[in-house]
């Protein structure tokens, strides 16, 4: 298992990896939550703008992070 860290320092517990691809990984949490880690090179000023719009509009989750950023 691999631990991330949320912006609020809250540990999240990646657990099997079910999938990977150009943007990044996506890891099961629990059985109701997965989460996508984004590959470094692949998180660009734009894409961090959608993904906090995004937040701003309740379409995703709260607790996103990424290998050293977390929203």
């Amino acid at each position: 298992m691999k631990t991330v860290y949320n912006k609020n320092d809250k540990a999240i517990m990646l657990k099997d990896e079910l999938g990977k691809g150009g943007e990044g990984t996506i890891y099961s949490v629990d059985t109701k939550t997965v989460a996508k880690i984004y590959h470094t090179k692949s998180l660009t000023p734009e894409k961090e703008g959608k993904i906090r719009a995004l937040i701003a509009k309740n379409q995703i989750g709260r607790n996103l992070c990424t290998n050293r950023k977390s929203f």
